[in-house]
This record gives C-alpha cells, sequence and structure tokens, in this order.
C-alpha cells in the first residue's frame, strides 16, 4: 500500500513504512530511469533530500541515490 503524488517539480511517495517523503532535481530524474527491478530493489525513499559532503542524498529503504556536481550515484544494498 504505497502511494505517490506527482508535481510539476517533483514527486512525494508515501508509504505506512516509510512515511511521506519526497524527491525532486536530479535525484529524481535518475530514480525515474531506474529499471523496475533496480527500483523494487531500491525501494521507496527513507528521508527527504539532505546536504552530504559536496552534494546531496536521498536515503531508500535499499539503498541511496546520492548527486554532486561530477554526476548521480545509485547505491542498491539489498
Amino acid at each position: 500500500g504505497s502511494r505517490l503524488q506527482r508535481y510539476l517539480r517533483g514527486t512525494i511517495y508515501w508509504s505506512p513504512a516509510t512515511g511521506a517523503h519526497e524527491l525532486y532535481g536530479s535525484i529524481r530524474a535518475r530514480y525515474l530511469t531506474l529499471t523496475p527491478r533496480q527500483r523494487t530493489r531500491l525501494g521507496l525513499p527513507t528521508t527527504g533530500e539532505f546536504a552530504i559532503p559536496g552534494g546531496r542524498a536521498n536515503n531508500f529503504q535499499g539503498g541511496r541515490i546520492s548527486w554532486k556536481p561530477t554526476g548521480v550515484r545509485v547505491v542498491i544494498l539489498r
């Protein structure tokens, strides 16, 4: 039972297990290019976007997507 709401500049994902968290910008764009299998493994966001050294990131149920000026990195843990 997850839900999503698309907006002009982002998407909010919600589930009882994760709560509501937004994806936008380059992190959202990269998430949307993942295959359905990759998205299933990564799961839903568990945090909003937050600062990391030199960039931004979102944590997911099964990994992380991070953005830095040099590119976007996807790490799937499960």
